[in-house]
């Protein structure tokens, strides 16, 4: 008796306990910017000022709780100087995490660019299975959803274009019927897709009538400007 209660005290405590820590984590790394931004320069900026002020101010509590003249006490005042004393540590930590968040950015936006051609790719055959391209394509969407890039406008148009019914790809089946919690998470991409097509539709009108040309695309997802 007293072995199941146990077992069921650990079963309630421990994801709590996973769950609490990675909330904490993820507020320390800033990664509660991506439900504001989507991935991209703005939120790697942010982010790496975000980890950078945390991590400079820790390393200077942590200084003066250590240091033997401060009597084991933290001082303001103190805390203050060695701020200016120590200011180039901020520099050096924004300058690490920036690196560190860019490349990974630019690794997460390379990889989709490639997946996406190679669909394209796969599509232009003759012989093309068109079920195996509506799961591909579906995988496709949910990473895009899970490395935060699918309110980017460039891989935005090409998800919500594969997940138009009237093209009767199946994706949304496939998107519904293979990925976790698939019909909730449809609804909410459907949701962030409508919003970023409705400003990319803003701001391609605002700039027809100012006379401005448009261009899309990326170096990096030079085939991947419109869904075909």
């Amino acid at each position: 008796m007293l072995r199941q209660s146990w077992m069921k005290h650990t079963q309630v405590v421990v994801p709590r306990c996973i769950h609490f820590f990675g909330g904490c984590i993820s507020s320390l790394s800033g990664e509660y910017l991506l439900k504001v931004y989507p991935n991209g320069g703005t939120v790697v900026f942010l982010r790496s000022l975000h980890v950078a002020l945390v991590l400079f101010a820790a390393a200077i509590g942590v200084g003066e709780i250590l240091d033997p003249d401060a009597g084991g006490s933290f001082s303001l005042l103190e805390a203050r100087i060695q701020t200016g004393s120590h200011i180039t540590w901020f520099g050096a930590m924004f300058a690490g995490v920036y690196a560190l968040l860019y490349a990974r950015f630019s690794s997460q936006w390379a990889y989709l660019a490639g997946v996406y051609n190679q669909i394209k790719s796969a599509e232009s055959r003759k012989d093309a299975d068109e079920g195996a391209l509506a799961e591909w394509k579906a995988g496709f969407i949910e990473d895009c959803q899970d490395l935060h890039l699918l309110r980017k406008p460039m891989f935005a148009s090409v998800a919500h274009a594969w997940l138009n019914p009237e093209r009767g790809l199946g994706v949304r089946e496939c998107f519904g019927l293979y990925a976790p919690n698939g019909e909730e998470r449809l609804i909410e991409i459907e949701r962030q897709l409508g919003k970023v097509m409705a400003r990319a539709g803003s701001a391609a009108k605002n700039d027809v009538k100012s006379g401005k040309a448009t261009t899309e695309g990326d170096p990096q997802l030079s085939t991947a400007r419109r869904a075909s």
